[in-house]
């Protein structure tokens, strides 16, 4: 089963950013949780959808 991790703390200390390689990295994992990737997809696909509707 493959399941995927998700930060509940979202204290930007807990991550750190290389900017050579533009990606974000979760470096505490004391407050991930693991949740099923059924779950993560629906949860991203719902941000990115309000994001598309965002006026900014």
């Amino acid at each position: 089963m493959l399941t995927c991790l998700k930060q509940t703390d979202l204290n930007w200390s807990n991550f750190l950013y290389d900017d050579s390689e533009r990606i974000i990295y979760l470096i505490d994992f004391g407050a991930a949780r693991d949740y099923p990737k059924g779950f993560v997809d629906d949860y991203l696909r719902m941000i990115w959808m309000n994001t598309k509707r965002s006026k900014l």
